[in-house]
């Protein structure tokens, strides 16, 4: 599709193509468009994976209003004097940079420029696939320059015929950062009783679709690793606030790994059974990529050293421990410096910089103990995608 045109209006996406570029992971390759029909603007929802919300509310198309907030996935947009803008509070703090103040006023320009021009209905997408992150941003062009005329000498001969050198291109960036407060909403407390062994609880992330939990097998499970029966999933609505139910769960026989000590759920109603969508709970995004050493990670849970709110904890992915078959266990785990409690397994792991969903914290018992003081472990998220898709098939 062209992903800016009078057909589509402007497209704010996470593909290259995209009028608006938005390299966050919660954004779909082609998310929405914006249009004006010259009287009003409206923004449509091209059947993105993550959603598009205005005031908190899905939308699949409307009319934009001066000072609406729009998420696209987890990005929070200002919609301000025909313009959409990093919203104001994230302005203010991106004052103190004047290149990071610089690099917004210039997205924003590019965008009303570009909504000026459309003046067509909008057109909708089936892209729902997700791809890598494009870190590809609207780009600037100087104008061309011509070299100085030839001269020719007494000789007879001349010298080449002139030529045109395109001036460098130059790239700039809309600054994205994370939504820590948004993100939370996707993060759950779990709750499950286990016969006798009676309650206990962990953390997941909401994922697939809406419908999902990705948690720990042992969150799930009893010591002699059946299922837990009933389970429920709790979450927040604002950070300082008691939880608020969710959902009940059930578990997915085909997405339990106890050697991976992963686990996915279906969200259902707490009355039928039937299958429940979170509402206002955008699912993360998992994606397989690597951590390199030293990067800032930001954990969030329902560690129990943190209370019933939620807890964010940061620190620095240390290194890579392997694990051969000990404790019932396997594979990689990512060594990380942050603090870690009972509770927060099966709760989330994001790079600080971007909001990337990383892999999922666990196995808090089993981390790495010197001097009475410990690292905290996460399983990298490539190790839960064969238990979406098994997930996915099982609905």
């Amino acid at each position: 599709m062209a992903a800016s045109s009078p057909e589509t209006g402007l497209v704010i996406g996470r593909a290259s193509d995209c009028g608006l570029v938005l390299s966050h992971q919660s954004v779909s390759p082609h998310h929405a468009a914006l249009h004006f029909d010259g009287e009003q603007f409206g923004l449509q929802d091209l059947s993105s994976v993550n959603g598009t919300f205005v005031n908190g509310v899905r939308i699949v198309a409307t009319v934009l209003n001066e000072g609406d907030i729009v998420h696209l996935g987890t990005v929070a947009l200002e919609f301000t004097d025909g313009q959409l803008q990093i919203p104001s509070a994230s302005k203010k703090k991106a004052s103190a940079s004047k290149k990071k103040a610089l690099l917004i006023a210039t997205a924003a320009v590019a965008i009303g420029a570009a909504i000026a021009v459309q003046t067509s209905l909008f057109a909708g997408s089936d892209d729902a696939q997700q791809t890598a992150v494009v870190a590809t941003t609207p780009t600037t062009t100087a104008a061309p320059t011509t070299t100085a005329a030839p001269t020719t000498t007494a000789a007879p001969t001349t010298t080449a015929a002139p030529t045109t050198t395109a001036a460098p291109t130059t790239t700039q960036s809309l600054v994205i950062e994370a939504d820590w407060h948004l993100l939370g909403h996707s993060i759950v407390s779990i709750f499950a009783s286990c016969d006798e062994e009676g309650w206990w609880g962990g953390s997941g992330t909401i994922v697939i679709d809406g419908e999902h939990v990705l948690t720990n097998h042992h969150v799930l499970t009893d010591e002699a690793g059946g299922a837990c029966d009933p389970i429920e999933v709790w979450g927040m609505n604002s950070r300082g606030d008691e939880l608020v139910f969710v959902a009940s769960g059930e578990v997915i026989p085909e997405a339990l790994d106890p050697d991976l000590d992963l686990a996915v759920i279906r969200l259902t109603d707490d009355w039928w059974g039937e299958p429940f969508k979170a509402s206002w709970r955008a699912p993360i995004e998992i994606v397989g990529r690597e951590l390199r050493l030293g990067e800032d990670l930001m954990l969030g849970g329902y560690p129990y050293c943190g209370g019933e709110t939620i807890t964010w904890t940061e620190g620095v992915f240390s290194g890579l421990r392997t694990i051969n078959g000990d404790d019932n266990l396997s594979g990689e785990f990512y060594k990380v410096s942050a603090k870690m409690c009972f509770g927060l397994s099966g709760g989330a792991a994001f790079r600080t910089e971007t909001g990337e969903f990383v892999g999922v914290p666990t196995m808090v018992s089993g981390s790495e103990e010197d001097g009475g003081d410990s690292l905290g472990s996460i399983r990298p998220a490539k190790y839960a995608i064969p238990l979406l898709r098994a997930a996915a098939r099982a609905d």
